[in-house]
């Protein structure tokens, strides 16, 4: 599936750990980043312009444990050994690591607006900025999670624009004495953002684990903002996709709105059955091809008869086989608009 065949689309991204904790993206409605890419630009500007070499394998299985209160700068540095620098401009203040891996073997990824794959890291360098760090407590212990965002380094950094690949990454540390250990870090899971950007978390409940909402869009002004949902879990230590929805919600349209929520179906399981319902109205008038494309296919069934309806949409999720499969779903017309 390549997530930005539709540079128009938001994009927000369901997160799974297996162990415990679930990062699902809009379970909330949607909103902007407060990052925008004219700060981002102005703060890029002051990165120093040669990266250094990290000398280890990026992805490589590591101890790291940050003594004392959690510090951010410290945990840069030893996630991607080398310089981390602060950044203040009017706008924002953020921590950028400039780096470079030549032990570590890229990894592939789809591209954006090409069929070209996306690599990380490239041989010429990576830009990781701090994203977001967000609190929280699970079973009685203490989980700092860090949402970090990479970038392909150029000298001029012509590849920050809205066609460049901006790369999710994540770092949990747990709470352990007087001090923090990581538990899990996976510098790119998935090329999400653009403009040197990505998502922030929010924390939810699914099932017996905790969620961690990612909410991401791409789109021009006064256009309709439409979310999709992607599951990824942290299945032996490494994160894996797990399910994707295109076109969860879709928010400002003129003919065509719906909203999405999950239900968890049996709580007591560490990967619930879920169920994913859907109500909204949706018009082919309002709609383009690619709209449509990428609706499920039992409203794309529904349009091919009907041209306007409200609807209420019920899909069945299980975990089977390291994913989330669609069992069966139940389409409800409430009313026929025309």
């Amino acid at each position: 599936m390549n997530y930005f065949k539709k540079i128009k689309v938001y994009r927000p991204y369901l997160l799974f750990l297996g162990a415990g904790f679930i990062f699902t993206p809009l379970l909330s409605s949607c909103h902007h980043t407060e990052f925008s890419a004219v700060n981002a630009s102005e703060a890029i500007q002051e990165i120093p312009t040669a990266p250094k070499e990290i000398g280890i394998n990026i992805f490589a299985s590591r101890q790291i444990r940050i003594d004392g209160n959690f510090d951010i700068k410290k945990a840069l540095i030893h996630l991607f050994p080398g310089n981390s620098v602060k950044l203040e401009t009017s706008t924002t203040s953020i921590q950028v690591v400039n780096w470079r891996c030549s032990n570590c073997k890229p990894r592939h990824f789809e591209g954006m607006s090409s069929p070209e794959d996306e690599i990380f890291p490239a041989h010429e360098g990576m830009i990781t900025r701090f994203r977001d760090k967000l609190e929280f407590e699970q079973n009685g212990k203490s989980y700092t999670l860090l949402t970090l965002t990479s970038g392909y380094y150029t000298p001029n950094q012509a590849l920050m624009g809205r066609m460049s690949c901006s790369f999710l990454g994540l770092a949990l540390f747990e709470k352990s004495g007087n001090g923090w250990d990581l538990k899990t870090f996976n510098p790119a899971i998935v090329c999400l953002g653009n403009f040197f950007n990505t998502p922030s978390p929010t924390l939810q409940k699914v099932g017996k684990n905790n969620a961690f909402a990612f909410d991401y869009y791409i789109g021009g002004k006064d256009t309709p903002k439409t979310c999709d949902r992607l599951l990824v879990g942290l299945i032996k230590g490494e994160f894996q996709p797990l399910y994707q929805q295109d076109f969860f919600k879709r928010q400002d349209g003129e003919l065509s709105n719906w909203d999405a929520k999950i239900i968890v179906q049996n709580d007591s399981n560490q990967f619930a059955n879920l169920e994913v319902v859907t109500t909204g109205k949706i018009s082919k008038v309002d709609l383009d091809e690619w709209d449509i494309e990428y609706l499920p296919k039992a409203l794309q069934d529904k349009l091919q008869i009907r041209d306007d309806f409200r609807f209420e949409l019920h899909q069945y999720l299980q975990f089977e086989k390291k994913k989330y499969q669609i069992k069966s779903d139940t389409l409800i017309i409430t009313e026929v608009e025309n």
